[in-house]
């Protein structure tokens, strides 16, 4: 059986996006990207591009000096975690150019 995940990056999520969000599914906030997040599991970010919200989620809060994006942290964990399907939203098209490719290079990394 698949375990389904989707992580919420900083780039606002239009509604019609939303629907690629299923009951069942985890999901992963990554910095800002909890502003996108009608409902989480888990907000990952070393939270330079928002304010670490005050929650009873569980937050996994990185150092700002890191190799990887915040994305690439997440979808590292969920694959460790078991996680097989997983679906990036909100990571294309940000202010950030870097962090779109890295992205980009996300979405290429095995086994997505």
């Amino acid at each position: 059986m698949s375990r389904r995940a989707v992580i919420l990056s900083a780039v606002p999520v239009s509604t019609a996006l939303c629907r690629y969000v299923q009951p069942g599914d985890f999901v992963v906030a990554c910095d800002a990207g909890y502003r996108n997040a009608e409902r989480l599991d888990l907000i990952v970010g070393d939270f330079d591009s928002a304010p670490q919200p005050k929650t009873e989620h569980e937050t996994i809060v990185l150092p700002h000096v890191k190799d990887d994006t915040d994305t690439q942290y997440a979808a590292h964990w969920l694959l460790e975690h078991g996680y097989d399907e997983i679906t990036l939203l909100g990571a294309l098209g940000g202010a950030r150019l870097e962090h779109t490719l890295a992205n980009l290079a996300t979405g290429l990394y095995p086994p997505f």
